[in-house]
């Protein structure tokens, strides 16, 4: 099968569509480097039938989404690779707006070790006192739903 590349032109407010024919597609949402203005930053939704993967969600992808359509609040699932703002910047809004908009939590993929890592020293600051919940402050499992992956040995990582 031959790979196909072609554009998402926005027409007549029309949004991008989040489902395939079944047939996998990957569609950047920005194509950037971390200090992009017009490119925005590289941010990467995987789509397959009826679901979908965005790995990575800058600070400009809200942005971008809304460009294209759609609000953070149709991404239903997330992956991060690592903390570097032009990958995590948008996971505050993707969070707020889940809460207090579509009143869902997007699940995010993620070890519990760089969940650690990644509420005290990125996301914590800018969500958890903004609420009280049972008289304390809002924690990661009131704004995400934690997907731990699961290790697999079937394959080894050399050549």
């Amino acid at each position: 099968m031959a790979m196909k590349i072609e554009a998402f032109r926005k027409k007549n407010n029309q949004a991008f569509p989040m489902k395939t024919d079944g047939s996998l597609k990957l569609f950047f949402i920005g194509a950037g480097s971390a200090f992009s203005k017009l490119q925005c930053q590289t941010n990467l939704l995987v789509l397959k039938g009826e679901t979908h993967l965005l790995i990575d969600c800058g600070t400009k992808c809200p942005q971008a989404m809304w460009e294209f359509g759609l609000g953070v609040t149709a991404i239903r699932n997330l992956l991060v690779t690592h903390s570097h703002a032009d990958h995590i910047g948008g996971l505050e809004e993707c969070a707020l707006m889940g809460r207090y908009f579509a009143r869902t939590k997007p699940r995010l993929i993620i070890t519990e070790d760089y969940q650690k890592i990644l509420w005290e020293m990125s996301l914590k600051g800018g969500i958890a006192f903004g609420e009280l919940v049972n008289g304390r402050c809002l924690e990661f499992e009131d704004l995400f739903e934690p997907i731990r992956p699961i290790p697999s040995y079937a394959f080894s990582r050399q050549a």
